[in-house]
């Protein structure tokens, strides 16, 4: 259908690291602009965090007693301004949030396809959960969900941060370095 070098090139050109790399610094420049624009509250957290220590009530504790002025995801997408550096950001946020899952789902599937490595689909089911996040979130924020008056701002950590970084950091580790350890002990 289409014969000319452009296309010959996109057949046979190797995106999907490429791809998965663009997709994750789209995210984390979101996800970091978002943390920036919440540094007081998340540095007043994690000095609560340091106090509690190891002690798990007293973690418990602080993670579920308020938000510490940290605004919800909802609340900072729907907040930024357009053509601001705010809404660049909330856009980098929104866009590494979708074009992540989609990204990841068909690297994965067009690698399984090939022989030598099945990854995972937990990879994607890791790097979904922000937007789950913004989706709950959303609701939440607009008053669909009338029985949750706001998201906690653990599930938040969780759904931005913990569980799309370490889903990144697997996919990359299994990608880079397992491979490498493998030749050492071989």
């Amino acid at each position: 259908m289409f014969d000319n070098a452009l296309a010959n090139w996109f057949k046979t050109a190797s995106l999907g690291w490429p791809l998965i790399f663009l997709s994750i610094a789209l995210y984390v420049g979101g996800v970091g602009y978002y943390g920036y624009a919440n540094r007081s509250g998340l540095s007043t957290l994690a000095g609560e965090l340091r106090t509690a220590g190891t002690d798990v009530e007293a973690l418990r504790a602080v993670l579920s007693s308020g938000r510490y002025g940290v605004t919800s995801g909802w609340e900072y997408v729907n907040s930024v301004t357009v053509g601001g550096v705010g809404g660049a950001a909330g856009g980098l946020f929104v866009a590494g949030a979708a074009l992540m899952p989609i990204v990841f789902l068909v690297v994965i599937r067009k690698t399984r396809q090939y022989y030598g490595w099945d990854p995972s689909y937990l990879y994607v089911l890791g790097v979904v959960t922000p937007v789950i996040g913004l989706g709950v979130s959303a609701a939440v924020g607009t008053g669909a969900v009338a029985s949750i008056s706001a998201v906690p701002l653990a599930v938040e950590l969780l759904c931005y941060g913990v569980v799309p970084g370490l889903a990144i950091a697997g996919l990359l580790g299994r990608g880079f370095v397992w491979p490498r350890l493998k030749a050492i002990r071989s």
